[in-house]
């Protein structure tokens, strides 16, 4: 996580899961694109989010 992205360092998809080409190793997305994302910020502080929407809005 760096600023307002998160960029993938690995992928590990499940043998029974449909390959996708929209996700690969080195990609940056800014937080409110993908799922992960969201779930990345939801471990974050208070402050933290309040610091994240303040400056991104």
């Amino acid at each position: 996580m760096e600023s307002f992205s998160a960029t993938y360092l690995d992928k590990v998809e499940s043998l029974n899961s449909v390959p996708t080409r929209k996700s690969w190793i080195s990609k940056t997305l800014e937080f409110h694109i993908t799922a992960l994302d969201k779930v990345l910020l939801a471990w974050k502080s208070q402050e933290e989010i309040d610091y994240f929407l303040m400056c991104y809005f």
